[in-house]
């Protein structure tokens, strides 16, 4: 018998709608705090709360997390996107390791923005790791840890303590 309960979302999902509605937030009051989109060596952003910022990094934050919340609809979509930007984040906290300043001459970043990229692209690695990327996969993931069988196969037989298993010799069918 199939369980027909609702699939519930992935982590993969709830990552895309938690992150994504705290980028767009981020993204948007961060242009209170600087809204110029200067470009070049040793670029300077204005500071919300302990992240340095700038228009183009409020671009980038409001525009990552729209695309969050736009793939948090599908399970394959979601695990797809946490993969990638759990790539990106990490590019982005090397390179600002590696630099200090600014990446691409575009976005200022500071030590704090440094371990906001490495936590994000933790969180967003793990939570591409463990999300199945289909119903099916859902369904048998649930029942593996109720420990039922997948659907269509027998039960394993339960072995008794102290009974061994029977042995089967290559040159002998079993009786």
């Amino acid at each position: 018998m199939a369980d027909d309960s609702p699939l519930r979302r992935t982590p993969a999902q709830w990552c895309g709608l938690v992150a994504g509605t705290l980028l767009v937030l981020f993204g948007l009051l961060g242009f209170a705090a600087d809204t110029s989109f200067h470009t070049g060596n040793h670029v300077q952003g204005g500071t919300f709360v302990v992240f340095e910022v700038n228009g183009w990094s409020n671009l980038v934050h409001t525009g990552v997390g729209l695309l969050l919340l736009a793939a948090a609809n599908t399970r394959p979509t979601a695990r797809t996107l946490c993969g990638a930007l759990a790539l990106g984040a990490l590019f982005f906290a090397l390179w600002g390791l590696i630099d200090g300043d600014e990446i691409l001459t575009l976005l200022p970043v500071n030590g704090a923005d440094n371990l906001l990229h490495l936590g994000l692209a933790l969180i967003f690695g793990v939570c591409a790791y463990v999300s199945p990327t289909t119903g099916k996969q859902q369904r048998q993931r649930r029942l593996q840890r109720r420990g039922k069988p997948e659907a269509g196969k027998p039960p394993a037989p339960p072995s008794q303590p102290g009974t061994p298993e029977p042995r089967i010799s290559a040159d002998r069918p079993p009786r």
